[in-house]
């Protein structure tokens, strides 16, 4: 399975989205969607899980939840746009697989102990990147996850 990870489009969709999240089985957007068009135009693509983020109206607020968890292909997912602890490489008792993340801007793949903590940036509005950033990651049963940022350029 492969999952197109984006974040922080601030209503705004770069034209290179359709040919990187071309053969996603599913997108995953983690919040500052800016507007429901931005959702509605990646359904075309692939079924979309969303939450919430810090620039979202009540709109979105109303529809979307801060926090999402899913299990795909045997592995635990949490979804959020800002990470709940300050430090968030701090997963000591954390018994998610994947932890997804936006806010900052700035698209990093890090693996910590057996946890994977992916940020795919920003779709629209790049800091310390030259390029705006989404994500692609890679879920199969018994093996373990990998998950590459790419630029949109």
């Amino acid at each position: 399975m492969i999952i197109g990870l984006i974040s922080d489009t601030h209503c705004t969709l770069h034209p290179r989205i359709w040919e990187v999240f071309r053969h996603v089985d599913r997108i995953i957007h983690a919040g500052d969607v800016g507007d429901g068009d931005v959702l509605v135009a990646l359904q075309a693509l692939a079924p979309v899980t969303a939450v919430y983020g810090n620039c979202d109206g009540w709109g979105l607020r109303h529809r979307l939840k801060k926090k999402e968890t899913l299990l795909l292909e045997g592995y635990t997912l949490e979804i959020t746009h800002i990470p709940e602890r300050d430090d968030y490489l701090d997963v000591r008792g954390d018994e998610t697989d994947i932890k997804i993340f936006g806010h900052t801007h700035f698209g990093e793949v890090l693996r910590v102990g057996a946890v994977l903590v992916i940020n795919p940036g920003s779709a629209s509005r790049p800091r310390g990147q030259v390029h705006p950033t989404v994500a692609l990651l890679e879920l199969e049963a018994g093996r373990a996850p990998e998950a590459e940022i790419k630029l949109l350029r």
